[in-house]
């Protein structure tokens, strides 16, 4: 298994590079992206460039409602034992969505059904115990949205995660624990990065800032995986048997995006 550890500023960057690189490989034909509301990770032009099957799936039929034709649109919860969803996928998806789910267990079971064998998921998430998502889930929505806005005055800076309840359960750095998790469920953990660092909220309290880049800096160089702020993992879901696989032309590399 692949772990390292990095600062928050390439999370973003890392996570577009590796969707980009996932969704290249010629065995990658049929990718669902759990949760995306009306911003998936994948623009629309890329997923037909690329000849892709494309589903989103997500509870808001709002959300979905606002995005063009040229996804596959499926409403549902990821956790609920009734999902139906007939299609398997070679790729699954999510991102900010595993902090917010009240049964971890059920979310990565059911992303595990959805699965072909062999397939991957790539999760991106926020991790427990970085002090603002601590403070995230200890004190009330209302007064967690009003530090947000306090704190991060800038909405195209904000966090994704400030306007929905987060419980951060089974969102941890790559500790032995977590992958024991996953391990459990039937999953191969091919590659766990963890970043640390918050600083995005400190930007109206500089000293807070400065100590929080001191401490990124020496977690860099000692890394404890309990302490990092994002995480990014990807798993795999064994073949029950070894079988040839189809396989299309190599399609040509997806350009990566800036960091958001």
């Amino acid at each position: 298994m692949e772990r390292q550890f990095g600062s928050w500023q390439t999370a973003w960057t890392r996570f577009d590079d590796t969707v980009r690189e996932l969704v290249s490989r010629p065995t990658i034909n049929s990718v669902c992206e759990v949760g995306a509301g009306s911003h998936p990770a994948l623009p629309l032009d890329l997923v037909q460039e690329l000849g892709l099957s494309y589903t989103l799936l997500d509870v808001s039929p709002e959300a979905l409602a606002e995005l063009p034709d040229g996804y596959v649109k499926v409403v549902g919860d990821i956790t609920s034992s009734e999902l139906a969803v007939d299609q398997r996928f070679d790729l699954v998806v999510s991102r900010f969505l595993a902090e917010h789910i009240a049964d971890p267990e059920a979310f990565h079971r059911n992303v595990l059904e959805l699965l072909v064998d062999g397939g991957v998921a790539f999760h991106f998430f926020t991790t427990f115990y970085a002090p603002p998502f601590i403070a995230n889930r200890a004190l009330p929505e209302s007064v967690s949205r009003a530090m947000v806005e306090l704190f991060q005055p800038d909405p195209e800076h904000r966090a994704p995660n400030e306007k929905y309840p987060a419980y951060y359960r089974w969102c941890r750095g790559p500790t032995r624990r977590q992958l024991e998790r996953f391990q459990q469920i039937g999953y191969g953990v091919e590659a766990y990065h963890g970043f640390f660092g918050t600083p995005l909220y400190y930007t109206r309290l500089k000293p807070v800032q400065q100590l929080d880049e001191w401490l990124t800096a020496t977690l860099l160089r000692h890394p404890v995986p309990l302490l990092t702020s994002f995480a990014q993992i990807t798993l795999r879901k064994p073949s029950a048997r070894s079988r040839p696989s189809l396989q299309r032309e190599a399609r040509p590399a997806a350009l990566a995006t800036d960091a958001r």
